[in-house]
């Protein structure tokens, strides 16, 4: 199952996550954050179910906290940050 389309069950307020996102992070950071995600995500060469959902989980991670930023907002500071 691709881990954009599973729905997860929200042990927490989305709210109060996105509110603490953005009370403690720039969106530059967010930007850094979103990359160093996808970059994690993509190192594994793993088989084992467990990383496999380990993964998934920090690819759902990254893909939030794109949504949060907005697509546009997120490209540009990529491409300012030059990351």
């Amino acid at each position: 199952m691709n881990a954009k389309n599973e729905k997860r069950s929200s042990a927490i307020d989305e709210e109060a996550f996105f509110r603490a996102i953005f009370d403690n992070l720039s969106p530059d950071a967010v930007a850094t954050a979103i990359v160093a995600l996808r970059a994690a995500a993509v190192a594994s060469n793993s088989a084992q179910d467990r990383v496999i959902s380990a993964y998934r989980g920090i690819e759902w991670l990254a893909d939030t906290l794109e949504e949060m930023l907005g697509a546009e907002q997120y490209q540009r500071l990529v491409e300012e940050l030059r990351l």
